[in-house]
């Protein structure tokens, strides 16, 4: 009879967890292609839920933007945490760094564009932040980055140029290897070619 009662249990609890993973992958979805117009009837219709069960896994649009935002900032952790990017050229681990964050930037534009989830984004920079820092710090440590610059001020660099990269992005139409791969130019190399003219000549 308890194994009967754990097992309806456990069928109900892997229900509930496909039927959430099915509307945030919906309103994801939604939420890229339409912004803030997307409704949550468009949410419900896309992940194959009627809307009564789509309010009760979120009675309003903002607690699902919540969750959303949670998921953002844990997928990006986990995405950072499984680089390896010990064994990579610093400019190659950068790329792989802005790729990550730029497709998640990509994917939940429309969070990141509202203000009202300040908590979760000073959770972003909680979980985000110390692993930037690290890499940068020990690159220092290894002498690849010049004497003088900090791992803090180079996550702050590396997240600048973030924001007009996924205007690249969004506005350009360039994809997430194109403006990866300059993030990391720019800021491993600099701009110039090696053929700046000297001003005195």
């Amino acid at each position: 009879m308890g194994e009967g009662r754990e097992a309806r249990v456990a069928e109900n609890t892997a229900v509930r967890d496909r039927t959430l993973a099915a509307i945030l992958g919906a309103a994801s979805q939604a939420f890229t292609e339409k912004g803030a117009s997307a409704s949550m009837a468009d949410i419900a219709e896309a992940a194959g839920v009627g809307r009564a069960t789509l309010y009760r896994y979120f009675p309003t649009r903002e607690s699902m933007l919540a969750k959303l935002f949670d998921v953002a900032i844990s997928e990006a952790g986990e995405k950072i945490s499984s680089l390896r990017l010990e064994g990579m050229e610093i400019q190659v681990a950068v790329e792989a760094l802005a790729a990550v964050m730029l497709a998640l930037v990509d994917r939940y534009s429309l969070l990141l564009q509202d203000e009202s989830h300040m908590t979760h984004k000073h959770r972003a920079r909680d979980t985000i932040g110390p692993p930037l820092e690290a890499f940068f710090a020990d690159r220092i440590a290894a002498g690849e980055i010049r004497e003088g610059i900090t791992a803090s001020s180079l996550g702050f660099y590396f997240g600048g140029l973030l924001r007009p990269a996924s205007l690249l992005m969004a506005e350009k139409g360039r994809s997430v290897a194109e403006v990866a791969h300059e993030v990391a130019v720019i800021l491993c190399q600099g701009i110039t070619s090696g053929k700046v003219r000297n001003s005195n000549s």
